[in-house]
C-alpha cells in the first residue's frame, strides 16, 4: 500500500468542526432520555435499598389511585410505577407501600469495609513496583514516617439521569440507550428478554454523562425485566436518589504507607501497600494478571518524583455486596491524592518546601525552582509564584510552554487548582502567554493553539479562586 504524500492531504493539518456542536447547543440533540417511541409510556422504579435485597411485600392501592398510573411492576427485589408522565410516575412511587427483606447485607457497614481493608493491608499483596532496597534504605534513614489513608466509595451522579427505554415482543426486543458498551448492553437485553442476540436491536444515543457508569449494563437488565411486564415500549427513568443509592461505585481504597529521609531531609525509602476493589478482575478479566489491576495502581507506580527506593503492593480485597466500577480516573483519584498528600507530610515531617522535597529525577522535566516559601522579593504589583509538580498532570502538555517562559510571565494571582488524577497543586494565571518561536507546520500549529487556549481557560477558573499564601490539603 502507497501511503498517501503530505502535499495530498485534505484535513490533517486544517481545522475541522465538530458536526455535532450545533444540535448540543440549540437543544435538537437526542440524548438517551429524550427518545418517545409512539405509545411510549414512562416508569420509574425503587430497588432494595440494600444490596442483595429482597422484595417482600408491597401495598399498590393508593398509587394504583394516583392520575395517570398504568400498572405497578413487581419483581424480586424492585418495584416499578409505570404512567403516562414521570410526575404520575413519581408521584405512585412515593403512594407505594413497600416491605423489603434487607437480605445477608442488612447490617453491613463502612466501618466494617474500612477496617476489613485495613487488615487486608497487614499481608503481603502482588508487587506492583520495585526500585532498589526499601528494607535496607529504610533501616538507614535518619527520619522515617508512617501513614494511612482512607478514601470512600464514590457515586458517578451523571448529569443525566440513568435511563433506558424498552420495546418487547414475542419476536424481538428494541432497545434505546445512552451507553458506552453497546455489545455488552445488547448481549444483556438478548440474555433478559430470552431472545437471540439478532433479535435484540440496540439504537445508541448521546450520552449525558457517563464516566464508566455506562460502561455498566444493570440499568439495561432492569429496563428490559420491567418491559417484559408492558405492552407497548416503556421509558425508565431512575430518579436521582435511586442513582445514587444503587449507583455501581468507585472503589473505597485502604493505603498503609511510609517512607524514610536522609539527613537532607530527601527521601531515600518509599513504601506502599494499599487494598481494594479490582474492576478490571470483573469487567475485563484477561487484564487481571499476577493479583495486579493496571487502572487500579496507575498513579502509584511509575511516580514522576526521584525515589532511588520505592516498593508498591496492591491487595484485591472486594467489599460484600458493594458493587464497583469504573470512574473516569480510577486508580488516579485514589492514588494521586494519596501520593501527592504523604509527599506533603514528609515535606512538613523535613521542613522543607513540598516541591523541593518532591523534586523529579534528572531523566525527567525538572519543576520551577520557585515556591510558596521563596524569599525571593516579588516584583511590584500584585504577583505571585506559579508552583506544583505538573510533570504528572494530564494536563501538562498544555501547560509546558507557561512553565518553559515562567520567568518571562506577569502573573496576577495564585490559586489552589485540583485536576482529577492530577498532580499539579498551584498554578499562576499569567496575563499573556506566549507563542514558541520558530515556523511550524499548520497542524502542530493548530495542536498548539488549541493547548494555549485550553490553558488560557484553565487559568481563568485558577485567577477566579481567592489568592492563597500557604499550601493546604484537600480530601477525596
Amino acid at each position: 500500500m502507497v501511503l498517501k504524500r503530505p502535499q495530498d492531504f485534505k484535513l490533517i493539518g486544517t481545522p475541522a468542526k465538530r458536526l455535532d456542536t450545533p444540535a448540543k447547543v440549540n437543544g435538537t440533540a437526542v440524548y438517551g432520555i429524550d427518545v418517545r417511541p409512539p405509545g411510549v409510556k414512562i416508569a420509574t422504579l425503587a430497588q432494595s435499598p440494600v444490596f442483595g435485597g429482597r422484595l417482600k411485600s408491597v401495598d399498590d392501592a393508593a398509587a394504583k389511585a394516583v392520575k395517570g398510573v398504568r400498572q405497578i411492576v413487581r419483581l424480586d427485589d424492585a418495584v416499578a410505577v409505570v404512567a403516562d408522565h414521570m410526575g404520575a410516575a413519581k408521584k405512585g412511587l412515593a403512594a407505594l407501600v413497600i416491605e423489603w427483606d434487607d437480605g445477608p447485607h442488612a447490617k453491613l457497614n463502612t466501618n466494617e469495609i474500612v477496617r476489613e481493608l485495613e487488615k487486608a493491608t497487614l499481608n503481603p499483596g502482588a508487587v506492583a513496583q520495585n526500585i532498589g532496597n526499601v528494607d535496607r534504605a529504610m533501616a538507614s534513614a535518619v527520619t522515617k514516617v508512617e501513614a494511612t489513608y482512607q478514601v470512600p466509595f464514590l457515586a458517578h451522579a451523571t448529569m443525566e439521569p440513568m435511563n433506558c427505554t424498552v420495546h418487547v415482543r414475542r419476536d424481538g426486543c428494541e432497545v434505546w440507550v445512552g451507553n458506552q458498551a453497546v455489545a455488552r448492553a445488547q448481549a444483556a437485553a438478548a440474555k433478559t428478554a430470552g431472545l437471540p442476540l439478532d433479535k435484540v436491536v440496540v439504537h445508541n444515543h448521546l450520552i449525558g454523562g457517563g464516566f464508566g457508569r455506562r460502561l455498566e449494563i444493570d440499568g439495561v437488565t432492569r429496563a428490559v425485566e420491567i418491559a417484559k411486564h408492558v405492552d407497548g415500549p416503556v421509558k425508565v427513568v431512575w430518579t436521582r436518589e435511586e442513582d445514587i443509592q444503587h449507583d455501581m461505585y468507585r472503589p473505597t481504597f485502604f493505603d498503609r504507607i511510609s517512607a524514610g529521609l536522609d539527613e537532607k531531609g530527601m527521601p531515600v525509602a518509599w513504601n506502599n501497600r494499599f487494598a481494594g476493589s479490582s474492576i478490571i478482575a470483573r469487567w475485563l478479566p484477561p487484564g487481571f494478571n499476577n493479583g495486579l489491576d493496571p487502572d487500579t495502581t496507575e498513579g502509584a507506580i511509575d511516580l514522576t518524583y526521584a525515589l532511588p527506593n520505592m516498593h508498591v503492593e496492591y491487595v484485591r480485597a472486594e467489599p460484600p455486596g458493594i458493587p464497583t466500577a469504573f470512574w473516569r480516573s480510577v486508580g488516579p483519584s485514589h492514588n494521586v491524592f494519596v501520593t501527592e498528600s504523604f509527599m506533603d507530610e514528609l515535606a512538613a515531617a523535613a521542613k522543607q518546601d513540598a516541591v523541593a522535597i518532591g523534586s523529579p529525577s534528572s531523566t525527567r522535566r525538572p519543576v520551577p525552582k520557585l515556591s510558596w516559601n521563596s524569599p525571593r522579593k516579588r516584583p511590584a504589583g500584585n504577583s505571585r509564584y506559579l508552583t506544583g509538580s505538573a510533570a504528572a498532570s494530564p494536563f501538562s502538555s498544555f501547560l509546558r510552554p507557561i512553565w518553559r517562559r515562567l520567568p518571562k510571565l506577569k502573573c496576577r494571582r495564585m490559586a489552589r487548582f485540583a485536576f482529577g488524577g492530577s498532580s499539579a497543586r498551584l498554578i499562576a494565571a499569567p496575563s499573556s502567554i506566549p507563542t514558541p518561536s520558530g515556523r511550524r507546520s499548520r497542524a502542530r500549529s493548530s495542536s498548539a493553539s488549541r493547548r494555549r487556549s485550553m490553558a488560557r481557560s484553565l487559568l481563568k477558573t485558577a485567577v477566579s479562586s481567592k489568592p492563597i499564601s500557604t499550601p493546604t490539603k484537600c480530601c477525596a
